[in-house]
């Protein structure tokens, strides 16, 4: 279980990533669908769209898990 700051920390990231439009760019680059990504953070596909739309914004739990799978996945590009 992460603390209170790292997850706050978490939620901050992903939702700059999401304005910026990175999150959608980190997807398509480690060709992942957003189904695919969906099942893994928890949600339905047409979440996953909504936030990459601007229209929602990534809360809560499922913001942590979306900022943890996209941060994993810029490990994986950097490599």
């Amino acid at each position: 279980m992460i603390d209170t700051t790292e997850r706050t920390v978490q939620i901050a990231r992903v939702r700059a990533l999401v304005r910026s439009g990175a999150a959608e760019k980190i997807r398509v680059a480690s060709g992942l669908s957003k189904s695919e990504v969906a099942r893994a953070v928890g949600v339905y596909p047409s979440t996953v769209s909504r936030w990459e739309s601007c229209s929602r914004v990534p809360r809560g739990e499922r913001a942590v898990r979306y900022a943890q799978l996209l941060e994993r996945l810029l490990g994986r590009e950097n490599r």
